[in-house]
């Protein structure tokens, strides 16, 4: 599990910092999302110092990278709960549009989710016609 959260929050602060960074909404989302899946506590704070330590500014296609082997460590059910929390975020930090989308189907298609499945999400997020 620790390598699950340490994907995650590497992942998902540089999702936050690529977007102006984490505010306490979002930093609380991720916390509350890694903490449901694997059990163990995680708070905005940690959200904070791992956004703290990323160099700035974060290019969109380099964020996959920072996903470790989290596509290994979860299964469908994690992969969609990661991708769906990192689409809630953005929708709290940017008004999404293509660049969001894409970013999404990079970290989808590096989750090993099929396009149709990633599709789904975005149009279950109200972001299909981006």
């Amino acid at each position: 599990m620790a390598d699950v959260e340490r994907g995650w929050l590497n992942s998902a602060a540089s999702v936050l910092v690529s977007r102006g960074g984490p505010t306490p909404e979002t930093a609380e989302m991720v916390a509350a999302d890694i903490a449901n899946l694997t059990g163990r506590p995680v708070n905005s704070a940690d959200v904070y110092s791992v956004a703290g330590q990323i160099q700035r500014p974060v290019k969109d296609e380099l964020i996959p990278q920072t996903l470790g082997g989290l596509g290994n460590s979860l299964n469908a059910v994690g992969h969609e709960r990661y991708l769906t929390g990192m689409v809630k975020a953005l929708l709290k930090l940017t008004n999404c549009g293509p660049a969001e989308a894409a970013l999404i189907r990079a970290l989808g298609k590096s989750l090993g989710m099929s396009d149709a499945h990633v599709s789904g999400i975005l149009m279950n997020a109200g972001m299909h016609n981006v």
